[in-house]
Parts: C-alpha cells; structure tokens; sequence
C-alpha cells in the first residue's frame, strides 16, 4: 500500500503483514515543517508520550514533543505503533529510558496492595544514588 506526499519532506511509513497483503500495522508521520522548527528553536530534549486506542485492533498513538523558547509544548512527530515500549526496545537501545512512577506503582499494587509495598515502593523511587 503506497502513501501519497503532499508536503516536502513528510516521512511516512507503513509496513505489510507477512502474507503480502495489503494490511495497515503502523504509521510514522513527521511533518518538514515541524521537524525543521525543532531543529531550528528547540530544546534538544525530547518527550514520548503514548495512549492507548480502544478499537478492536489496539495499539498505542504516540507522541514526540519538546519545548520550544517561548516554553510551550511543541509536537513534532507522531506515530500508530503496537506499543510505546516495544518501540523503545526495538529501536533506540542506546537511549535512557525512564517511566513514570504512578504508572508503575498501579501495576505493582494489583499484585501487592499493602501500605508497606507502598511505602517501600516511593522510597525507593525518591531515593537518588549518591
């Protein structure tokens, strides 16, 4: 299945399945002009963000944003993907990764609620290294 171009510089992909078919599985679409503005007045820290789509075939819209000088959000890319974290582990390895806290704590606490495993578990998060 082809994607059209309408804009100088839009990258956008799709990827079949593996019986040949035509079939959507994932789109990547970034836009020149807002890849030019992030690389132009941007600060070189970049956000991810997913959420999750409640259709029957799932998968996650995912975001990239950064700051721009004027300290406002500025999304530059966006993508249709099977997961935010299978993607971090299939492409940027040599990136660091972090989670959020709350979204971990809620998962842990399904298997062990209890104030202790709570308070053992912020501890733990607020704690540094040093």
């Amino acid at each position: 299945m082809k994607v059209h171009t309408y804009n100088d510089g839009y990258l956008a992909s799709e990827h079949d399945l593996a019986t040949g078919l035509p079939y959507f599985e994932r789109i990547y679409i970034c836009l020149e002009g807002c890849k030019k503005g992030f690389l132009a007045g941007c600060r070189p820290i970049i956000g991810l963000d997913a959420c999750h789509l409640k259709t029957k075939l799932g998968g996650q819209l995912m975001c990239a944003i950064s700051r721009d000088p004027n300290d406002e959000y500025f999304p530059f890319t966006y993508a249709v993907v099977e997961g935010l974290v299978n993607a971090f582990v299939d492409n940027w390895t040599q990136y660091e990764r972090r989670i959020c806290c709350r979204h971990l704590y809620n998962n842990l606490r399904k298997n062990h609620p209890g104030v202790l495993i709570r308070d053992l578990f912020w501890k733990a998060a607020k704690a540094t290294y040093q």
